[in-house]
């Protein structure tokens, strides 16, 4: 859901970059060394996900897994959507560095507001559901998420993207059922063969 280079009014650009700035500075003030390689690897993996991309528009669909890279490394995962998209947009032109600022605040955006809510939902929502079911809604709203939010920046950006916005929320259902499906099988797989390596609040 890359939102491409021209899109944006330089004042929308600016903002994005300034608010994506403030919270990745933030993050990173946080990292431990002994962490830096696992979201070197989700940083890859994302990377490589999200080059599949159909255009739609002012913006793509495409998968994006950030459910995954929010059970693995929580709000970490923002900084691996930085730098992912980041080369990706000096390596493919995918998105734009005009726009990597708003790419990574939606397309990580999803991602971050799922892990900070994961200790709640781990506490209120597993009790209820089998942790097969739990692992594929997360992969399946962290997509939604993302897709809302880059819907809402084009609006807010420019009233003619109205039809785009709604048509990128549509293509976006069936991707993230997929991606759920994904992160369901994903995570089973890693909770079984290296517990460890998950974020604290699923232990």
């Amino acid at each position: 859901m890359h939102i491409s280079d021209g899109i944006l009014p330089v004042s929308v650009s600016i903002g994005t970059y300034i608010a994506a700035g403030g919270i990745t500075a933030f993050l990173a003030s946080k990292i431990k060394t002994d962490e830096i390689p696992k979201i070197a690897t989700v940083t890859s993996a994302l990377f490589i996900a999200s080059l599949l991309h159909i255009k739609i528009g002012p913006s793509s669909a495409h998968p994006v897994f950030g459910g995954i890279g929010a059970l693995i490394l929580g709000p970490y995962v923002f900084i691996a959507v930085l730098v992912a998209l980041f080369f990706q947009s000096i390596m493919f032109s995918h998105g734009g560095i005009t726009a990597l600022g708003a790419n990574t605040l939606t397309v990580g955006g999803g991602a971050l507001l799922v892990s900070l809510f994961l200790p709640f939902f781990i506490k209120k929502i597993k009790k209820t559901l089998t942790i097969k079911i739990f692992y594929l809604i997360i992969g399946f709203v962290t997509l939604l998420i993302s897709s809302i939010m880059t819907s809402i920046l084009l609006i807010t950006s420019n009233y003619k993207f109205i039809e785009s916005a709604k048509f990128i929320i549509l293509a976006h259902i069936p991707l993230a059922m997929i991606e759920g499906i994904i992160t369901m099988i994903v995570i089973q797989f890693i909770s079984k063969v290296k517990p460890g390596i998950l974020y604290q609040c699923n232990e």
